[in-house]
């Protein structure tokens, strides 16, 4: 064993890089752990597209959150409304779209029609949607976007999703779908032009570049983080430390049996799963991570576009908590709770059950997460004071 880890220790670097190459998103995806994911996928080609947007208004026109009249904003009934707010035609207003053809400008809506037939070969099968349009969307269940399904984003790396499950088992009824793709012209953090938190660039085009339909292997996923974890074990522990070489050791072991035999994924995560169940003594500390989205009411993006930030970004937690009841998402802004009522009345009725039953956690208790240096005591009392009687009025505590 001191052998192995004498050598390890040596080649450190060399060993951590095969193994995230491995792991690699971009690089030899064809021979790596993350290329088998999907077993097998298939474009998809009926695509419609249709621009919901006349030209987009410039940011400064737009409301701004703290010029709001809060007695107003309490109010159920609708003050404001966003320019993506629109009735969808029927389909034979929309027009054939072919992947890479550029959409936009900046801030702009379109929406994307996609009729999905999944081949009988693949029934029993977990199937996903794979897509990319480089900016985010919201994925609709109908033409009238009443029942909103999940969040899409294009991007790099960590911010990048782009699958959507199906179904877990896939059958002849569920073989052929429709699903409406609501898609805004911005990515995770606005369009700022050349960097992030510059001003945006107001004529920036979009193009989707993955459209799919692909058979989803859960076992492969579930080795994939597994790893994820192990090697993020080996890069952040002392080096020192001999729980580090054993990750070391374990990571590139894994590679090696992937590599060389037929072993099965099952049989493989017994290795990992050996690996996590050792203890580091009775008195090891126990970590909870919550999930949270800090979205902003202003800042890279329209104001008209925060209030479906929230929409996207609250719906997928939904579905988490569905898939994971283990899982804990809190939020603290009371107008974003608003707003999500107001524009997606189904996906809060989901989140008012998942309150309920502890999972949705709101937090907090002001209006929004306002400024703590600046404001004077009269707007902290109105904050707690609008806060407070939101969530009383609508969870039954404070």
């Amino acid at each position: 064993m001191s052998e192995v880890v004498a050598s390890l220790t040596k080649n450190r670097r060399t060993t951590l890089e095969r193994v995230e190459k491995f792991l690699s998103k971009e690089y030899f995806v064809d021979v790596n752990l993350y290329g088998r994911l999907y077993r097998q996928s298939q474009d998809i080609t009926d695509i419609l597209h249709w621009n919901a947007s006349s030209p987009s208004p410039s940011p400064s026109t737009l409301p701004h959150p703290d010029t709001t009249d809060h007695a107003s904003t309490c109010s159920s009934e609708h003050t404001h409304q966003p320019a993506w707010k629109v009735s969808v035609p029927e389909k034979e207003h929309f027009a054939p779209y072919k992947l890479g053809e550029p959409f936009g400008p900046t801030f702009s809506t379109h929406f994307f029609h996609v009729a999905i037939a999944i081949p009988p070969a693949w029934l029993g099968g977990e199937v996903h949607l794979l897509w990319d349009s480089g900016s985010e969307a919201m994925i609709w269940r109908d033409r009238a976007l009443t029942e909103p399904l999940q969040a899409l984003s294009g991007g790099v790396d960590f911010q990048m999703r782009d699958c959507f499950v199906l179904g877990k088992k896939i059958e002849e009824c569920e073989r052929t779908r429709e699903l409406w793709l609501e898609v805004a012209c911005n990515d995770l953090f606005g369009a700022g032009a050349g960097g992030m938190i510059n001003p945006p660039d107001m004529g920036r085009m979009f193009a989707v570049k993955k459209a799919k339909i692909a058979v989803f292997d859960r076992e492969v996923w579930e080795l994939f983080t597994d790893l994820e974890v192990i090697v993020g074990m080996a890069k952040s522990l002392p080096e020192n430390d001999p729980r580090n070489h054993d990750a070391m050791y374990l990571a590139n072991h894994i590679v090696n049996v992937m590599k060389t035999t037929d072993a099965k994924i099952s049989e493989v995560r017994k290795l990992t799963q050996t690996f996590f169940s050792r203890k580091n003594g009775d008195s090891q500390h126990k970590i909870f991570a919550l999930g949270h989205c800090h979205i902003d009411c202003a800042w890279l993006w329209t104001y008209d576009e925060t209030i479906r930030k929230c929409g996207r970004s609250w719906i997928t937690m939904v579905r988490l908590m569905e898939e994971y009841p283990d899982f804990r998402f809190v939020c603290s802004s009371a107008q974003q709770f608003q707003w999500v009522k107001d524009y997606y009345p189904l996906a809060y009725d989901q989140i008012k059950k998942f309150v309920k039953n502890g999972q949705f956690i709101p937090v907090g208790g002001t209006w929004v997460e306002m400024d703590g240096n600046l404001p004077s005591g009269e707007a902290f009392i109105r904050q707690f004071l609008y806060g407070q009687k939101f969530f009383e009025e609508e969870f039954g505590k404070r």
